[in-house]
């Protein structure tokens, strides 16, 4: 019979904790040979396969938070996120635009998920109602 290790059992608790908050799981086994994929329903005990959270792509909120003058979202370099009027263009380490208003929403807006995305890619447009 296989022991296991506490460290092997405090990582299979932190997934099993997020696959029961409803968060996406991924498996990756040499049998599979496609890197990670989504499982439905993972067997946590099984020693050939790797599991993980699956990694948050891009940047998420709930648009109903945010006055909907507020068109586009993304976050700078630095890690704090605005929102803007207009579609911002990328600078060296932060997005701009030019003349209009925007407004810092990191760390105020509960919704906001900054996701894991590189920031050059983190501009988000409102969706329309």
């Amino acid at each position: 019979m296989r022991t296991y290790s506490r460290d092997w059992y405090k990582e299979r608790l932190g997934l099993i904790e997020a696959f029961a908050r409803g968060e996406q799981i991924e498996i990756h086994s040499e049998g599979i040979g496609r890197g990670w994929v989504p499982v439905e329903t993972p067997i946590f005990n099984n020693p050939v396969t790797e599991y993980r959270i699956k990694p948050k792509d891009q940047m998420t909120i709930d648009w109903s938070t945010l006055e909907k003058r507020w068109k586009y979202v993304a976050r700078d370099k630095d890690g704090c996120v605005y929102a803007y009027l207009e579609k911002p263009t990328l600078g060296n380490t932060s997005w701009h635009t030019v003349l209009m208003p925007m407004t810092q929403i990191s760390g105020v807006v509960a919704s906001l998920d900054p996701g894991e995305v590189n920031w050059t890619k983190s501009l988000i447009k409102r969706p329309p109602e």
